[in-house]
């Protein structure tokens, strides 16, 4: 049970679609969404509650790292990646 529930002012982001799908495909979309309540449980990280706009749903209890404040862009995925051949 959540011992402390906060409500937070309209914050849009964006969720990574692998956390709305068990981590189980969905790898590579991002969805816009805003962010509604924070939630603390002893012992844990704060978990936030938020409302995906594609699907007009709200997911519950979604940690930190499942959010990203902009769209990764395709040529800098790769950016830092130095390919080497003996």
């Amino acid at each position: 049970m959540p011992k402390l529930i906060v409500n937070l002012p309209a914050i849009q982001c964006y969720v990574k679609g692998e956390y709305l799908h068990n981590l189980e495909k969905d790898f590579d979309n991002y969805y816009d969404c805003f962010w509604v309540t924070a939630k603390a449980v002893h012992g844990r990280a704060f978990l936030i509650e938020s409302m995906v706009l594609d699907y007009g749903a709200l997911y519950d209890k979604l940690p930190l790292s499942a959010y990203t404040w902009k769209r990764p862009t395709p040529s800098g995925l790769f950016a830092n990646v130095g390919l080497f051949v003996l």
